[in-house]
């Protein structure tokens, strides 16, 4: 639905702002899959765009296509009560016979043109829904790959502050190691004066 639409929308604007404020502290080496995945959400965001745009379309031309298929039913019904009518009147009076069956083949070849007009309306509606699960599955499968950009993200990031952790963890051990050195040199001076 349109309201689905707008909230999945809203999720991936979400998404990229907060990818946007991880990228200004994430190191150098995730800058190339933020990148990937603002490619990936401008994509979706268009595919989005033009997703909405065909299925209105569609939605509207299927309406218009029911429409027609129901204005022909209702056509064939007058068509058919028609010439029932003539065939009676047929029946009556058949001096007029000749002209009759004239009318009535005539009103059998509109029955038969309305029959394959409601047929060609159907199909036609047929290929619409068609064309629009497409249009879904596109969106899903740019959905997914969005979604595996985004995980492979955090997996990077996670890994990042993983190493920066280890990295300071061995800096303060230097740093401590480096501090006892110290203070052995100068206890050793102190001793010698």
């Amino acid at each position: 639905s349109k309201q689905e639409h707008e909230d999945l929308l809203a999720r991936c604007q979400e998404a990229e702002q907060r990818a946007q404020e991880l990228s200004s502290q994430v190191p150098e080496a995730t800058r190339p899959l933020l990148r990937q995945i603002d490619s990936l959400q401008a994509a979706f965001n268009e595919k989005q765009k033009i997703w909405e745009k065909l299925e209105k379309a569609l939605r509207q031309r299927a309406a218009e296509a029911e429409a027609e298929s129901r204005e022909g039913r209702e056509r064939e019904r007058v068509a058919v009560d028609r010439l029932k009518e003539q065939q009676q009147e047929t029946a009556a009076q058949e001096a007029r016979g000749t002209t009759l069956q004239t009318e009535a083949s005539r009103l059998s070849a509109e029955l038969r043109a309305m029959k394959e007009e409601v047929d060609t309306m159907r199909a036609a509606q047929q290929e619409l829904q068609a064309e629009l699960a497409v249009v879904k599955g596109v969106a899903e499968r740019r959905q997914a790959e969005l979604a595996e950009a985004r995980a492979n993200h955090r997996r990077l990031l996670a890994e990042e502050e993983q190493k920066l952790s280890e990295e300071k963890e061995r800096a303060a051990q230097e740093k401590m190691e480096l501090q006892q050195k110290i203070r052995a040199v100068e206890s050793a001076n102190s001793t010698l004066r």
